[in-house]
């Protein structure tokens, strides 16, 4: 396994991480200050109860939560930093977005779409 530089990896993981929040929605108005919160999507509907885990990659910690029945999600409490964002259900194959937190104050909204 070769070994990459992290000044090699950290543009890439910025980059990565403005196209996620590029290609997600408009956050919505209801957004709590500070809190994440996103949303899952099937090909033609929300994805209840799939699981979205949220690791932060300096600590390796790790919270998850689960989806309602819109397929909505929400992290109350994400430090900043940069995280892997996984979301997954049985039957879809799982999405990683590698998203920027600047501060754990500043809310952010991130929509995901899972393939079957």
């Amino acid at each position: 396994m070769a070994v990459v530089p992290v000044r090699t990896l950290r543009p890439l993981a910025l980059v990565s991480a403005t196209i996620a929040l590029l290609a997600g929605s408009a956050m919505p108005a209801s957004a709590e200050a500070g809190a994440f919160t996103g949303r899952v999507l099937g090909a033609t509907a929300p994805v209840a109860q799939a699981t979205v885990y949220a690791y932060r990659l300096v600590e390796s910690s790790l919270q998850k939560v689960l989806t309602n029945a819109d397929g909505e999600f929400r992290f109350s409490d994400l430090p900043g930093g940069l995280y892997k964002i996984v979301a997954h259900k049985h039957g879809y194959a799982p999405t990683v977005t590698v998203i920027a937190r600047e501060n754990a104050d500043e809310p952010q909204y991130l929509e995901v779409t899972l393939s079957p």
